[in-house]
């Protein structure tokens, strides 16, 4: 049994070179096995229902089983040696947690990018006690940063 000291989780990210979307990225240290840095939290469309798993082995957890449309799964570096079943219990903890933490979008028009004020929105949310604000901005125009 893997026994978790510490998860952190460290970046959400888009990338348009990847197939799949990324909203995390883990790094996990244990008690009784070497840490992990750089597991994948990701998400996907379901091509395959007639699997629970991937192409790469990851499985797949759905958020509404009634639902398989999407699922989130995650990938850990090649170098980790875990058995599928610790992979798929892993998987589960990192979701779950990073389920817990939550996250919050607002949505903008291209036009009003210059009246955003994302303080403002900001201030009106109750946040956890632990939970950290990091303001990203992101155009949706290609070709600007």
């Amino acid at each position: 049994m893997l026994k978790i000291k510490n998860i952190e989780f460290i970046k959400a990210v888009y990338d348009d070179s990847l197939s799949h979307n990324i909203f995390s990225i883990a790094n996990i240290e244990f008690s009784n096995y070497p840490p992990i840095n750089g597991a994948l939290l990701y998400w996907r469309k379901n091509y395959n229902t007639q699997t629970e798993f991937t192409p790469e082995g990851d499985y797949k957890f759905f958020y509404d089983m009634a639902n398989g449309k999407y699922f989130a799964s995650v990938k850990f570096p090649k170098n980790v040696k875990l058995t599928r079943d610790q992979k798929q219990e892993l998987a589960y903890i990192l979701l779950d947690e990073r389920g817990s933490i939550g996250s919050y979008s607002f949505k903008t028009h291209a036009n009003r990018k210059n009246n955003f004020n994302p303080k403002k929105y900001i201030n009106k949310i109750d946040f956890p006690e632990d939970f950290h604000v990091i303001i990203k901005l992101q155009s949706s125009a290609k070709g600007t940063n």
